[in-house]
């Protein structure tokens, strides 16, 4: 969402700007400018805010305090858990658990796996999985790759398992002790 917002007097380097999406995340930035008549509320931006947060400290683009990446995997989670539907406020809750999630979260986005019945979805959970840095992501991907073979394609899996190869090859290997990233 913040991707394709028109910016006015806000360039797109907001995306990659800690300090202003932690503001945004914190609420300390209401209402911006910017937003206005973009046809997107505060709490949209406000959960892509987050999003982005994920996205740049599992990427090691920035760190962010962990209160907020707390508070960031608490919301992520409590929607995964309470929607049963799936729409953007599911997808982005997949994404960030994967990127920031604690050790519980797998069985979590297993569980949404087996259940869903949209394949978009159902990607989307693998590919959370796949970039976990949880050791348990594997065994789950495995799980659902077998409970769900008819709706997935063999390309589609091997890629998912390369991707997770390389992401435990990568930032997973070097993450810090004690910390899921």
């Amino acid at each position: 969402m913040l991707e394709i917002l028109e910016f006015e007097d806000t360039s797109s380097s907001v995306l990659n700007d800690r300090d202003f999406l932690i503001d945004l995340w914190l609420g300390r930035t209401q209402d911006p400018d910017w937003l206005s008549g973009s046809g997107s509320s505060y709490a949209t931006i406000r959960s892509m805010a987050g999003v982005q947060l994920a996205r740049g400290h599992h990427n090691r683009t920035f760190t962010v305090p962990d209160a907020v990446l707390v508070s960031i995997g608490e919301l992520a989670r409590r929607r995964l858990q309470d929607t049963g539907e799936d729409n953007v406020a599911t997808l982005d809750a997949i994404t960030t658990l994967g990127m920031i999630g604690d050790p519980s979260d797998i069985p979590l986005l297993e569980e949404r796996a087996l259940d869903t019945e949209d394949n978009w979805v159902l990607q989307k959970l693998l590919i959370a999985l796949a970039i976990s840095c949880d050791d348990q992501a594997s065994t789950s991907i495995d799980r659902i790759a077998i409970a769900r073979n008819q709706d997935l394609t063999k390309e589609f899996v091997a890629d998912v398992r390369r991707t997770r190869m390389i992401k435990l090859g990568g930032l997973c290997a070097t993450s810090q002790p004690g910390r899921k990233n």
